[in-house]
C-alpha cells in the first residue's frame, strides 16, 4: 500500500492517527443514545430472533432502511465480543473515505503534490466528517459508497475492471440506505461522460447500464422474503419509504430551501479562492454535480441534512 515515506503518506497517517483516536473515545467514552441505540437494538432483536432478513423495532417491521448496517453490527458483535469495537466498521470506512480521496487527488492532479498530502487533512477538519467518526450510523457508509464510486469512475478510463468497482459501490450504497445513493451517482456518471469521455453517448449508456445492474443487488434482500411469503412488506417498502419521501405524504415535511443555509459551510472558504474560478475540467464537473445533487435534494419533501452534508464532501 505504502512502499515508503513521503509527505502523502505521513498526511494520511496523522488524518488515520485523529480518526482513530475520535472512534476510541467514542467507543470508550460516549454514550450509545438517541439512533445510535435504536439501531443497536434492532440489530440485536435481530441476531436473539435468528431474522436476518425483516428488522423488526417493536412488534413492528422496521422497514426504513435496508438491512446491511445492521448485518456488519452483527458481524462486529460475533466476531469481536465487545460492544465499544462496534466502531470498528466506521473506523474503517473513515479510513478508507480518507485513503480514497488521497487516492483521487494523485489521480487528478499528478503534478501538484501538495493537494495530495493536504486532501486527508482538510477532510478530517470538516465538522461534518468528523461529527460521524466512529458513530454507527448508515451516512458514513453512505458517503464511503458516493466516493468509492466516484474514484472507480474516474480511474475506469484506464482501467477496465474498476467498472465492477462502481457497480458494487452503488450496490454497497442501495443497500446501505436505499436508493437514495442514485441522487448522486447519476449525476457523477452523466456530468463523467460529457466532460472526460471521448464518446458520451456510449460512456452514458456504459455507466447508467452499470447503475442498473447495481439495483439488481437488492434482489439478495427482496428474494429470499418473497420465497418466505411476505412480498406484501416490500410494496409496502416501495409505498412508504420511496413514493412517500419523493411527494410528500410522509409526517415531516420540510421547504424547498431548508438547505439553503449550507451553502457558505459548503463553498467558504474555497470561494475565496482564486483557483477556484479556473475553468479548469475538474472544476466545472464538481460545480455541475454539486448543484444537480443539490437542486434534486431540495424538491424532495424529506430532507435528511447529514446525508446532504457527508455526500458533499466529496465536491468540496
Amino acid at each position: 500500500m505504502f512502499k515508503k515515506v513521503t509527505p502523502e503518506n505521513i498526511a494520511f497517517f496523522c488524518s488515520a492517527l485523529i480518526v482513530a483516536l475520535l472512534c476510541y473515545c467514542h467507543a470508550v467514552v460516549a454514550p450509545v443514545v438517541g439512533e445510535e441505540m435504536r439501531y443497536a437494538s434492532i440489530a440485536w432483536r435481530m441476531s436473539m430472533d435468528h431474522q436476518w432478513l425483516i428488522p423488526h423495532i417493536g412488534d413492528h417491521a422496521y422497514l426504513h432502511k435496508p438491512p446491511l448496517l445492521f448485518w456488519l453490527l452483527i458481524i462486529s458483535w460475533k466476531t469481536c465480543l465487545n460492544a465499544p469495537w462496534t466502531v470498528i466498521w466506521p473506523f474503517l470506512f473513515a479510513i478508507s473515505c480518507l485513503y480514497m480521496t488521497q487516492r483521487l487527488t494523485v489521480f487528478l492532479f499528478p503534478d501538484q503534490k501538495s493537494i495530495a498530502c493536504l486532501s486527508p487533512l482538510v477532510l478530517v477538519a470538516m465538522p461534518f466528517f468528523i461529527n460521524n467518526v466512529g458513530i454507527f450510523r448508515f451516512d458514513m457508509l453512505l458517503t464511503w459508497s458516493n466516493l468509492a464510486a466516484c474514484y472507480c469512475l474516474f480511474r475506469s478510463l484506464s482501467c477496465r475492471h474498476y467498472y465492477w468497482g462502481f457497480v458494487f459501490a452503488n450496490a454497497l450504497g442501495l443497500l446501505t440506505k436505499g436508493p437514495v445513493i442514485y441522487l448522486f451517482t447519476i449525476p457523477e456518471a452523466l456530468f463523467f461522460a460529457v466532460y472526460f469521455c471521448p464518446s458520451i453517448r456510449q460512456y452514458a449508456v456504459k455507466y447508467l447500464l452499470g447503475i442498473f445492474l447495481s439495483s439488481l443487488s437488492i434482489l439478495i434482500w427482496w428474494l429470499p422474503i418473497i420465497f418466505a411469503g411476505q412480498s406484501d412488506l416490500i410494496v409496502e417498502m416501495l409505498t412508504h419509504q420511496v413514493l412517500a419521501r419523493a411527494t410528500g405524504n410522509i409526517s415531516v415535511v420540510k421547504p424547498v430551501w431548508d438547505y439553503l443555509p449550507l451553502l457558505p459551510c459548503i463553498f467558504l472558504p474555497w470561494m475565496a479562492w482564486g483557483p477556484f474560478w479556473t475553468t479548469k475540467k475538474i472544476n466545472a464537473y464538481c460545480v455541475s454535480v454539486f448543484c444537480t445533487c443539490f437542486i434534486v435534494l431540495s424538491l424532495l419533501k424529506q430532507k435528511n441534512l447529514d446525508i446532504c452534508c457527508l455526500s458533499f464532501l466529496l465536491q468540496r
